[in-house]
C-alpha cells in the first residue's frame, strides 16, 4: 500500500494554535504548483509500489486553490503512478470554501473524500481560535457536502479548548452526528512553541489547557462515538463501518508514502525525508537541481521505535511477531508488562493494544517502550 501527500502551503489566515508551514499570500502560486508537479516527476521511483491506495491534499488550506490547479496535479500523479477507481483521494477543505459547484467540480476530477475543518460549531470558540468561518457556515457546509456526489465525508473537531465545557463539546459532536457524517477526527488542543496561542498563554490572556478536562473531553467523545456506532480505529480517528481513512491507516501501519511540496515528509520503510519549510527556497532549489530536502536512514533501533509509536495508536496494536530483532522483542515484552498488569494495555495472543485509559496516556506508555 502506497500513498502520496501533497502539501499546499497557502491559507487565508493563521489560526492561533497552528504551527504548520504556510503563507497567507498566493503571489508564487503558479510557481509553487509547477514545482510540485516537477517534484512528482523527479521522485517517480521513490515508492516501490506504483499503485496508490490514497492521495491526500493537505496544508495549509488546499481548498483555496482553483480546481483546475488541483486537476493539474492529479493528472501528473496519474501520469507517473497508478491511480484507480479505488484510490481514495481526499482534500482538506474549510467550511467557507464549500459550495455546490466546487464540490461538483471536485467530483468530476476524481476527488472522492472531503475532510472538513469545522473544529467547533460555537461562534465564540471559533472567533477565539481565529477560524475564518462561523457556526452557520459550518452547518451549511456539511449540508452541502452530504448532498453532493462525494459521499465520503470526514469532519475535524477540536477539544479541550479555552471556554469549551462539556455542553459546548457535546453540541458540536451532536451537530456532526445529526448530519450523519461517516468519519470524525478529533484533536486535543496542544501548545506549539512560537504560535499565537503560546504567546497568549505566556501573557496570561488565555488559560493553559487542563489535563483533567482533556481526560473528561476524550472520554465523552469516545463514549458518544461508541454509542453512535463509530469505530475507534486510531486514537484520534473514529468512523462508521467501512469508512476508515485509507490514508490514515497507511501512515499509522507504517506503509510507504511520498510527501510532495514544501515541508512535506516521506517514508519508504528504510529512510525518512523532509522538504525545506520555505516556499521560495523550495521553488528555487528544486528547479535548479539543488538539494531541497534533508534525509536520514533508519537503523534497527529507529525502525523498532517507529513501529511502536505508530502501531500502538491503532486498533491493531503491536504484534510482537512483527518485531524482527529478538532483543527488541524481549525489551518490549518486559516493558509492556506493567501497563498490561494495570489495565492500560490488553493483549490477544501476540497483539498488544491500548485500552481507553491507555489511549489517554499513549505518549507516556510509548516512551517507556522506546529504545534510547
Amino acid at each position: 500500500m502506497s500513498s502520496i501527500y501533497i502539501h499546499i502551503p497557502f491559507c487565508k489566515q493563521r489560526c492561533i494554535y497552528c504551527d504548520y508551514h504556510f503563507v497567507v499570500s498566493k503571489k508564487k502560486e503558479d510557481e509553487l504548483i509547477n514545482s510540485i508537479i516537477n517534484e512528482i516527476r523527479i521522485r517517480k521511483d521513490y515508492l516501490k509500489e506504483k499503485k496508490l491506495s490514497s492521495i491526500y491534499f493537505g496544508g495549509g488550506t488546499p481548498s483555496i486553490l482553483s480546481t483546475h490547479l488541483i486537476k493539474k496535479i492529479l493528472k501528473n500523479i496519474g501520469d507517473v503512478f497508478i491511480v484507480s477507481k479505488n484510490t481514495e483521494i481526499t482534500i482538506e477543505i474549510n467550511p467557507d470554501d464549500i459550495n455546490k459547484k466546487k464540490l461538483d467540480d471536485y467530483f468530476k476530477i476524481g476527488i472522492n473524500r472531503l475532510s472538513i475543518g469545522i473544529q467547533s460549531f460555537d461562534d465564540e470558540i471559533l472567533k477565539s481560535l481565529s477560524r475564518s468561518h462561523n457556526s452557520m457556515q459550518a452547518k451549511s457546509s456539511i449540508e452541502i457536502a452530504i448532498n453532493s456526489q462525494i459521499k465520503n465525508i470526514s469532519v475535524d473537531i477540536m477539544f479541550n479548548l479555552p471556554n469549551q465545557d462539556l455542553i459546548k463539546l457535546d453540541e458540536s459532536l451532536h451537530s456532526c452526528f445529526d448530519y450523519e457524517i461517516n468519519h470524525l477526527s478529533i484533536y486535543g488542543l496542544t501548545i506549539e512553541p512560537n504560535t499565537v496561542l503560546h504567546k497568549k498563554i505566556l501573557q496570561n490572556k488565555i488559560n493553559k489547557p487542563c489535563d483533567e478536562m482533556f481526560i473528561k473531553h476524550y472520554n465523552h467523545i469516545a463514549d458518544l462515538c461508541q454509542k453512535m456506532g463509530f469505530l475507534n480505529y486510531e486514537i484520534s480517528n473514529f468512523c462508521r463501518e467501512n469508512y476508515e481513512s485509507n490514508h490514515n491507516k497507511n501512515y499509522w501501519l507504517g506503509n510507504e508514502y511520498l510527501g510532495i511540496g514544501p515541508s512535506a515528509h516521506s517514508f519508504n520503510g528504510i529512510s525518512r525525508r523532509w522538504n525545506v519549510k520555505n516556499n521560495s527556497l523550495y521553488i528555487n532549489w528544486l528547479n535548479n537541481n539543488k538539494k531541497y530536502y534533508e534525509s536520514e536512514t533508519l537503523n534497527k533501533k529507529d525502525i523498532y521505535n517507529e513501529y511502536i509509536i505508530r502501531r500502538l495508536r491503532t486498533k491493531k496494536g503491536v504484534n510482537v511477531e512483527e518485531i524482527e530483532n529478538k532483543s527488541h522483542k524481549t525489551f518490549f515484552l518486559k516493558n509492556i508488562k506493567p501497563w498490561l498488569n494495570h489495565g492500560y494495555v490488553s493483549n490477544e495472543a501476540q497483539n498488544y493494544f491500548l485500552e481507553r485509559k491507555g489511549k489517554i496516556i499513549c505518549d507516556k506508555i510509548t516512551e517507556s517502550l522506546f529504545l534510547i
